[in-house]
């Protein structure tokens, strides 16, 4: 099992389904989606490119307790500390069809990258926001989650059909919002 804060080995993964979506008629956007899992874990990973700076898409992604106003898969999120995201910052977070979870910032990146983490009996949750930037101002986000454990496996035979469309969702929805929002020139 890898530490919190580590890449997850890659050199264990029994499968893993790579599937790349490039939208036709010179739109430069792309998605990319990777699965890879083991009996210890499960990851889920979607990468967006978003024509918007990385700064505004760091504004959005890092103010939490909005993410219900631009993704349907939060019902509430509620800062449990002061300030703005940061190093240990926690979060309880409500979504449909799953319980109420309370996500500790363990790694923390300003402006660039937050990892944050929720425990339970027999395993561990880790999710991951990256914002790179890109040419001509426009970004790569990669969002991730990942479980490890004893019970990853079973975890994800009952809720990983659920995680990977609610990560999915929050990946273009994100998109969109920032799209939306982008100045124009």
């Amino acid at each position: 099992m890898a530490p919190l804060g580590e890449e997850l080995p890659t050199h264990r993964t029994k499968s893993i389904r790579s599937v790349e979506k490039c939208q036709r008629d010179g739109d430069v956007s792309h998605r990319t989606v990777r699965i890879a899992c083991t009996i210890w874990y499960m990851r889920f990973q979607v990468t967006e490119e978003i024509a918007a700076a990385p700064e505004q898409v760091w504004a959005v992604l890092s103010d939490v307790e909005h993410w219900p106003d631009w993704t349907p898969t939060m019902t509430s999120v509620r800062r449990l500390d002061e300030g703005p995201l940061g190093p240990d910052s926690t979060a309880e977070i409500r979504q449909p069809k799953l319980p109420k979870t309370v996500w500790r910032v363990t790694r923390f990146e300003p402006g660039r990258r937050f990892e944050w983490s929720a425990g339970g009996p027999g395993v561990t949750t880790r999710g991951d926001h990256v914002v790179e930037p890109l040419d001509d101002g426009r970004s790569r986000v990669t969002l991730e989650i990942a479980t490890v454990g004893a019970l990853a496996g079973a975890m994800w035979l009952l809720l990983g059909p659920l995680t990977r469309r609610y990560v999915s969702l929050e990946a273009s929805s994100l998109k969109r919002r920032c799209e939306a929002a982008r100045p124009t020139r």
